[in-house]
This record gives structure tokens, C-alpha cells and sequence, in this order.
């Protein structure tokens, strides 16, 4: 049964999350704006277009920064709400009536519960869209060039590099594909070059492929081996040519970090086909392990925050937030350090991403005897 007092604690719990987001994001923005200001004024366009290019800029950015504080502050509004309760003296009314304490918290771990199907959102379907946009420099749009480092497609040994890249088109400017021999060509490395290379993904049982625009020489089909003609073809129109290559645009764009802007799905193929030297696989697994385990750790960090701060003999408020704000610091410090441990090879990924679950989900059961009854 939802009740008017759990009506109550959920409004104010999305209250107390709504602020703290508000102003992490204003602090980011306020912050970052200020340092990298000339940045935003390279382009003399006048004070109001510079504040509306930072709007738009910031606006893109909140949704990395939700990303990356959601569920920090989903565990941190708990402690808050659950704080106040006891300050205001709210928590002892509903508890003599014999409501079981964490009966009492439900809507909190609701609350959690929302902020995660929120985070799974923005993961899976808003920041794939933007990514070009939240990798942006200052100042700079989607459509302005941008340098990349060239590389090897693993599936082909085809090497890319070019002028530079346009995100919003998913294009090179300039592109040069040198094939190599024997693998796609039989006895030397041609280079193709052409006016522009347009990244086509997948779709359905399409391939994803590179589009060269105006090649700016004739492909000998005689001088492909079999798993050549494979891989390049020809546009009906002549000057065209599709390559069929495994290296995609955001491996160009952010080789480094630019599996974190990937979706679960995408993510998981990138595994299981591997295309770059953009980043280990290791390092990937990690992340999509840590994907996994995310909304878990932050339902088992509840199940520490209510012991911790209901605790049933200890009625100074201070120590108990602070107790609970050092515990979660704890579990927070060993998820970061598995992270690391598990991206340098030190431990398998799987056991470096749920250590944090076993040790908080044991420390949380085991506290669980002493919460206020």
C-alpha cells in the first residue's frame, strides 16, 4: 500500500536530489565556463551568442554530468532525507505505530530505483546521440574539423588517416586508405584517396562501411585478392567506393575513451569483435561489468545508509552521518581501486567490478541488527 507519509518521503527525497543535482551542475558549469572562457570567445560572435553557445554547450554536458554523479548523489539523498527525519523528529511518530524501519524506507530505495532507470536511459539512448557533442572542445560545434590520430582497422590491417573529421556528418575530409599486401591487394599498397569517407553503421543485415566520395584514382579489381573483394566496392556511379571495414567513427574520434559513450549493445559487439587498437578489451569488459553492477551498488548502499544513520543507540546525528559518510567512502575507495585493478590485469574483470557488491552486501546485512526497531 503507497501512503500519504511514502508519497511524502519519495517528494522529498526527488526534492533533495533535484537540488543537490542543480547545483553540482551549476558549480561544473560556473567552474568550467570560468576556465576555459577564451575558449568560448575565440570566435568574436558577441556576448549574447557566446552565453548561448556555453547554453548549448552545458546543456549537452549536463547529461554527462548526470551520468557521472547520479549515483553518487542517489545514495547522498538518502542519507539527507533520512537525516532530516531524525532532526525534525518525524521518524519516532511512524515508528511507534509499528512500522518496521525499513518498511519506513521504501519509498527511498523507490527513489533509487527511479534514479537508476534514469541513468540507464541517458546511457543506452541520450548520450550515443550527443557523444560528438560531449566531446567537444570549447567553443568548437559539431560540424568544425578535427584532428585524429590515424590507425589500423585489426580486421583488415586497412590504415586510416586523413585531414581531419567532422562529427556530425561521421566523416573524414581527406581520407587515405592504404591496402595493404598480400591481404587485399596482391603485390603492392595502393593508397585510395577522395574528397570525403562517410561512416555508414550497420543496420539490419547491412555491414557497416565507409563511403569514399570522388576517389581521386580507378580501382583495379584485378589487382584485389578474394578477401579484398570483399571488403571494396564499387559504386555503380564510378567514383564511389564502399569499404567494408570493422573500424568505426568514434574509435577515430576518441580511441582512448570512446567506448563510454557507446551503448550496452554496442559495447558488447565491440567485445566480441574487436576492430582498433583504441582501447584494450580489458579495459572495456571493465566498463561493461561496472554498467552492470552500478544500480546494484547503489541499492546496497541504501541497505548501509539506513543502519548506519537509524542506528538503534547512538542519538547523535553528527557521528552517525559521519560514520556513514566515511563507510561509503570505504566501498566507494575499493569499487575504484578494483576498477584499476582489473583495467592493469591484476584481477579478472568480473571480480574486480562485484568485490564492492560482496564486501558492501556483506557489511550491510551485518549492520542490519543494530538499525533503530
Amino acid at each position: 500500500m503507497w501512503t500519504t507519509f511514502d508519497r511524502y518521503l519519495y517528494s522529498r527525497y526527488t526534492y533533495v536530489f533535484v537540488v543537490f543535482f542543480a547545483a553540482s551542475m551549476g558549480l561544473f558549469a560556473v567552474v568550467d565556463g570560468f576556465m576555459n572562457l577564451d575558449d568560448f570567445q575565440q570566435n568574436n560572435e558577441g556576448t549574447l551568442s557566446m552565453l548561448v553557445r556555453m547554453g548549448v554547450h552545458y546543456l549537452y554536458q549536463s547529461s554527462l554530468v548526470f551520468d557521472l554523479v547520479g549515483p553518487s548523489l542517489s545514495v547522498i539523498s538518502v542519507m539527507v532525507v533520512l537525516a532530516l527525519l531524525l532532526k525534525y523528529n518525524e521518524f519516532y511518530p511512524v515508528l511507534s505505530t509499528g512500522v518496521p524501519t525499513y518498511r519506513l524506507a521504501r519509498p527511498l530505495i523507490l527513489g533509487v530505483a527511479t534514479v537508476a532507470g534514469l541513468l540507464t536511459i541517458n546511457q543506452e539512448l541520450v548520450i550515443p546521440r550527443i557523444s560528438h557533442q560531449l566531446q567537444s572542445s570549447h567553443g568548437s560545434s559539431a560540424s568544425d574539423g578535427r584532428f585524429f590520430d590515424p590507425q589500423y582497422d585489426t580486421k583488415t590491417w586497412i590504415f586510416v588517416s586523413g585531414q581531419n573529421l567532422i562529427p556530425d556528418q561521421r566523416a573524414i575530409s581527406k581520407p587515405v586508405f592504404v591496402l595493404p599486401a598480400p591481404n587485399i591487394v596482391r603485390d603492392y599498397e595502393p593508397e585510395l584517396r577522395g574528397e570525403t569517407a562517410i561512416y555508414y553503421p550497420a543496420k539490419g543485415k547491412r555491414p557497416a562501411v565507409w563511403l569514399l566520395k570522388n576517389a581521386s584514382q580507378t580501382l583495379d579489381l584485378a589487382k584485389l585478392t578474394p578477401a579484398g573483394q570483399k571488403v571494396i566496392v564499387p559504386h555503380k556511379n564510378g567514383t564511389d567506393i564502399f569499404l567494408a571495414i570493422g573500424l568505426t567513427f568514434d574509435q577515430l574520434q576518441n580511441r582512448a575513451t570512446g567506448y563510454r559513450y557507446l551503448s550496452t549493445w554496442d559495447l558488447v559487439r565491440r567485445i566480441q569483435y574487436p576492430t582498433a587498437h583504441a582501447s584494450s578489451t580489458r579495459a572495456q569488459i571493465m566498463h561493461l561489468h561496472s554498467r552492470i553492477t552500478r544500480p546494484v551498488v547503489s541499492l546496497m548502499s541504501v541497505f548501509l545508509v539506513i543502519p548506519l544513520i537509524l542506528r538503534r543507540e547512538k542519538d547523535n546525528l553528527v557521528a552517525n552521518i559521519l560514520t556513514c559518510t566515511l563507510t561509503l567512502a570505504l566501498v566507494l575507495g575499493l569499487g575504484y581501486g578494483m576498477e584499476f585493478l582489473g583495467q592493469t590485469s591484476l584481477v579478472r574483470p568480473e571480480v574486480a567490478a562485484w568485490s564492492p557488491i560482496l564486501f558492501g552486501g556483506t557489511l550491510s546485512a551485518w549492520l542490519s541488527g543494530v538499525v533503530r526497531t
